[in-house]
């Protein structure tokens, strides 16, 4: 096995478990809205809020570690646009888990257990996060879309269907991004 290997294996195995645990994340928060229990989706919040520094993050940075090194010794080109499709959405996920997921996640556990009015604002609240995490997941398998078919300028085939599926999903979830009932109340990811 070669160092290339090694480092390219490293990043798939952190990719996986990345993009696997925000897929099952996902189907969580579909199930405990369809039970209609406030406990059960104040418990989803919690745990995102408790594993965002233990598996989101380590995956991530080692997502981006591990292909930032392995793109180095298998001297890879920068500028090309399925490198730069990559960065630009590790970058762009990275921040929204950091920035917002994980503080809207301890908001909405904390409104949550205050009861009453508390829970209607945590359930609008959790409307807007699920939208945003359609929008990012789907970006991160488009992303790694991106990593296996390594489309160049030369393929803008591939880079408008890329691009289309990520309008698609971003129209679809932009109601409940301006608050609006009942949107987004499931994944749109592939």
């Amino acid at each position: 096995m070669t160092l290339y290997e090694l480092l390219l294996m490293l990043h798939i195995f952190a990719v996986i478990a990345w993009l696997g645990a925000g897929l099952v994340f996902t189907i969580l928060i579909v199930r405990a809205r369809a039970s209609s229990d406030p406990q059960r989706e104040a418990a989803y919040h919690a745990d995102i809020g408790q594993l965002a520094p233990l598996l989101f993050i380590p995956a991530s940075l080692a997502t981006f570690v591990f292909g930032l090194l392995a793109a180095i010794e298998g001297n890879w080109d920068f500028g090309q646009a399925w490198v730069l499709i990559g960065l630009a959405g590790w970058l762009m996920s990275f921040l929204i888990g950091i920035l917002y997921f994980k503080p809207e996640s301890e908001r909405i556990a904390e409104l949550e257990a205050q009861g009453g009015t508390g829970v209607t604002e945590a359930m609008s609240r959790s409307k807007r996060m699920s939208a945003v995490d359609n929008f990012e997941l789907t970006t991160l398998y488009v992303v790694a879309a991106a990593m296996v078919l390594k489309p160049t300028g030369d393929d803008p085939g591939v880079l408008i269907v890329l691009a289309a599926i990520l309008g698609l999903v971003a129209v679809v979830n932009a109601r409940a991004l301006r608050g609006g009932a009942g949107a987004a109340s499931a994944p749109t990811t592939p």
